[in-house]
């Protein structure tokens, strides 16, 4: 996510991309909400949607797709919630994780929505065609378009706060400014 706001900084401005513009910490959170959160909670889940609705049989391409709603509208918002709580912690952002959530919450779900939408065919392949304890890999490669957004609908406050010097002063609630 952060090469790609990079990527598009230099386009606006003409410039060259800048990696000394990375954030580590924000690298580090994401990836060990990814390896330690996210993935092993995507197998549990994948383990229970297999179990109550199987892909397999006369209606398995349904099957698949109802798995892959169910995934997208009620188990991304869930990884969702837990990506901004996971992250906010990771970066030091305790104070400001619930009045950021009340604010980007719903605009973050919908984003992830609307990307999910554009990778739904993908999606529906790997839950048609691949064997379960295969899912979560073939989900994962899916998933990295799918977390670069959320992971920009979570941090550009964050990154706007920074910039401005507003982080930890959650009194005001300055860290997530109301929508303009």
């Amino acid at each position: 996510a952060q090469f790609l706001e990079e990527r598009v900084r230099a386009k606006k401005e003409g410039s060259r991309i800048r990696f000394r513009n990375y954030d580590r910490r924000r690298g580090l959170a994401v990836l060990g909400d990814a390896v330690l959160i996210s993935g092993p909670l995507m197998h549990f889940a994948y383990n229970i949607l297999e179990s109550a609705i199987p892909v397999a049989g006369p209606f398995a391409s349904l099957a698949a797709l109802t798995q892959v709603v169910i995934d997208d509208f009620i188990i991304d918002p869930l990884f969702v919630a837990i990506m901004f709580v996971t992250t906010g912690i990771a970066e030091g952002y305790t104070r400001e994780i619930i009045p950021q959530f009340r604010k980007d919450f719903f605009s973050t779900v919908k984003a992830g929505w609307v990307t999910s939408l554009m990778l739904m065919p993908l999606e529906f392949m790997c839950f048609r065609f691949l064997p379960l304890n295969f899912r979560v890999l073939g989900m994962n490669g899916i998933d990295i378009i799918w977390e670069a957004m959320i992971s920009y609908m979570i941090h550009r406050r964050r990154k706007m706060a920074k910039s401005r010097g507003t982080m930890g002063n959650d009194e005001n609630n300055t860290c997530c400014p109301a929508h303009t």
